[in-house]
């Protein structure tokens, strides 16, 4: 279960939500972040977060191209930190936690694409 009290509290830190009319528009298949990396839906990538906070991870489900802007709709992931159990001995210091928590983003928020997998086992991390 997620803690919504977590590291998300802080207005400043997230990247910035749009209302459920920008959700309208030309579905992309690809874009290019400000690092230079081609985004796409199914990669998970980083997500500008306040200075003292690790970066935001999420999983992209869509790219969307409106009159205004190129919005980016994502599934979270969270870390062992953000959950109500908090982090525990056997977390790996890089593990991740799926979610259905998704949020509409602004292409700029992205800092850029990231690798991840899937592991059944925690031995595996």
């Amino acid at each position: 279960m997620v803690n919504t009290k977590g590291r998300r509290k802080q207005a400043e830190s997230k990247p910035k939500k749009v209302k459920s009319s920008s959700t309208k528009g030309t579905i992309l298949s690809s874009v290019k972040a400000a690092d230079g990396s081609i985004i796409r839906p199914g990669d998970s990538i980083h997500l500008r977060a306040a200075k003292s906070q690790p970066p935001f991870v999420a999983k992209v489900l869509k790219l969307l191209q409106n009159d205004k802007q190129t919005m980016v709709h994502v599934t979270w992931y969270y870390r062992p930190a953000d959950t109500q159990g908090g982090v525990k001995a056997f977390h790996g210091e890089r593990e991740l936690f799926t979610s259905d928590h998704e949020d509409m983003c602004e292409l700029e928020t992205i800092h850029g694409k990231l690798n991840s997998g899937f592991c059944e086992r925690t031995s595996d991390l």
